[in-house]
């Protein structure tokens, strides 16, 4: 008892640090004007991601997700602008394109047109590159490096059992920004 005490005080400890070295960085950097994010994000699963801005709001984000059957790594060419300029400079729209590659451990199959017969679950691994197209929200604080991204990241995987597939996945996350 005492010991997982003495563990779950570490881990507080350690959180606090690393928190209070981001409450520090905060006021050095600017939190609006940013080349650099690590986000993290869930949808059905958990997914890390890095973008790193190279030109005015245009850059890569590379990104690895997984859940219990899939884990995908990504890299995809970022472009954003704000969203409604006239009312807000802080909800910027965020499109790309890209690449990914996915290792899944199961698969299944349907047939959207034949509605008599239900989808069948098949237990075998195998890896599928693919295309990528992303769109998203993101939200930027003023005076704070956080922002917070809703987005959609919808792909076309060849060569998988079933020639071909087409996934839609929404994230939400929080990226720390520097």
């Amino acid at each position: 008892m005492i010991l997982v005490f003495k563990e779950k005080l570490r881990a507080l400890n350690t959180t606090r640090f690393i928190l209070s070295i981001c409450l520090f960085i905060t006021t050095t950097v600017g939190a609006q004007d940013y080349n650099h994010a690590v986000k993290v994000s869930t949808s059905n699963g958990f997914g890390i991601a890095y973008k790193h801005l190279t030109d005015f709001e245009k850059g890569f984000e590379i990104s690895l997700m997984s859940n219990e059957n899939l884990i995908q790594a990504s890299a995809i060419r970022i472009h954003q602008q704000p969203a409604f300029p006239l009312l807000s400079d802080k909800v910027f729209a965020l499109y790309g394109y890209g690449t990914h590659l996915a290792y899944h451990s199961n698969y299944t199959l349907w047939n959207p047109f034949d509605p008599n017969n239900s989808s069948k679950k098949i237990n075998r691994k195998f890896i599928a590159p693919g295309i990528d197209a992303y769109a998203g929200l993101e939200y930027r604080f003023l005076k704070i490096p956080f922002t917070i991204v809703l987005d959609l990241n919808c792909n076309f995987e060849f060569f998988r059992p079933g020639y071909f597939a087409i996934n839609i996945i929404p994230t939400a996350g929080v990226a720390y920004v520097f």
